[in-house]
């Protein structure tokens, strides 16, 4: 039985998605955990926007980190490789422009 297809929205025309990209690419090589991209994109479906920025062809790597002592897993996710910043307008620039 095949996957069912992913019906990813596009980077171009997702300001969601070009909000997480924005806020991966500030970080680097750091990356950011589930709660610091919450804090940013207000996203509560991060690993579902990391998935459809991998759809569109980013390589994003989820990495576990670590375990609180409440017993929370801790996730840092990462832009892996090199990318064009300058391929995706950036939240910020795009108000100004609009």
């Amino acid at each position: 039985m095949s996957a069912r297809p992913s019906h990813a929205a596009s980077v171009e025309t997702s300001p969601r998605l070009r909000a997480l990209l924005s806020a991966l690419l500030k970080a680097g090589e750091r990356g950011l955990t589930t709660r610091e991209i919450f804090e940013r994109t207000d996203s509560m479906a991060v690993h579902s926007d990391c998935h459809e920025l991998r759809q569109n062809g980013y390589q994003i790597s989820c990495r576990r980190e670590r375990t609180t002592a409440g017993g929370r897993l801790v996730h840092r996710y990462r832009i892996e490789g090199n990318v064009a910043s300058d391929r995706v307008e950036k939240p910020e620039e795009e108000a100004a422009s609009g």
